[in-house]
């Protein structure tokens, strides 16, 4: 059971970080995406060999790199709702929103 999980967490993250990858523009966040999606893919072959999500120390990275891909694909879909970015900028205005 728990490679099942494992390898449905995997291969959900594979997809969405691909997807993200080419829906993001600023370039900082696409090489970051880029980066945490070559790390994880590294410690995947890596691991194929030796498992290291038992050693505390070494599933850091994985988890690590993860929560970027999470955070930054978070920040991308509130950054492209127009109504989002205008309620956290303080700049809201009620009749701006559309139903």
């Amino acid at each position: 059971m728990g490679f099942i999980i494992f390898t449905a967490l995997v291969i959900t993250f594979l997809i969405s970080a691909i997807k993200l990858y080419f829906k993001i523009s600023n370039k900082e966040n696409k090489l970051l995406v880029f980066i945490s999606l070559l790390s994880v893919i590294t410690y995947i072959i890596h691991g194929l060999l030796n498992n290291y999500l038992d050693t505390d120390k070494a599933a850091v990275p994985f988890w690590g790199f993860l929560a970027i891909v999470c955070s930054i694909d978070i920040y991308c879909s509130e950054n492209q709702n127009p109504q989002l970015g205008e309620l956290r900028k303080g700049k809201f205005n009620i009749h701006s929103v559309t139903l």
